[in-house]
């Protein structure tokens, strides 16, 4: 009897920590409303992240999994990121403070906003560039064209960025 109470709590303790398993990240946790400089490869999942600039440096990975992230300054990306299923919201404070890709990043089943704090129709307003040798890859989650709800979105407050992608 004392060997089926014992195992009834510890699967009851099981079940209790399992539903209570939340967001987390490994390397480079960031911190609320501060730059974020990614010097060792990082993961983030299930979480809200509001920073200031963000720089993933030569050689290392971001990694956003489910993650909803606010950065207002510049983005600089300098290693491989992959943001899944993860919403961004990117502001520009002042021209030129743009997402520089240098290295690799892919989007998949996100949804990428460039504001803008003035209205800035300069051609450094809300841009991403990309450098030379860099690669931008935008897809949905599953590489199934038939499927519509999990498409990436990139958008603006100021440009149509369809018509600049063509």
């Amino acid at each position: 009897m004392y060997k089926h109470v014992c195992i009834a709590f510890a699967f009851t303790l099981s079940l209790f920590l399992l539903s209570n398993v939340t967001a987390g990240s490994n390397g480079d946790a960031p911190q609320e409303g501060q730059d974020w400089i990614i010097t060792q490869d990082t993961h983030v999942w299930d979480s809200e992240v509001d920073v200031k600039d963000i720089v993933v440096t030569i050689g290392k990975t971001l990694k956003l999994e489910n993650v909803n992230l606010t950065s207002e300054g510049y983005i600089d990306f300098k290693g491989d990121v992959t943001w899944i299923n993860s919403t961004v919201y990117h502001t520009q404070s002042t021209a030129g403070e743009n997402i520089s890709i240098y290295a690799k990043l892919n989007i998949i089943n996100s949804e990428l906003t460039l504001k803008s704090i003035e209205k800035n129709d300069a051609n450094l307003g809300n841009t991403i560039y990309l450098a030379s040798g860099s690669t931008l890859n935008i897809r949905d989650f599953d590489s199934d064209s038939s499927t519509i709800n999990d498409r990436s979105k990139i958008k603006s407050d100021i440009r149509d960025y369809d018509d600049i992608w063509n």
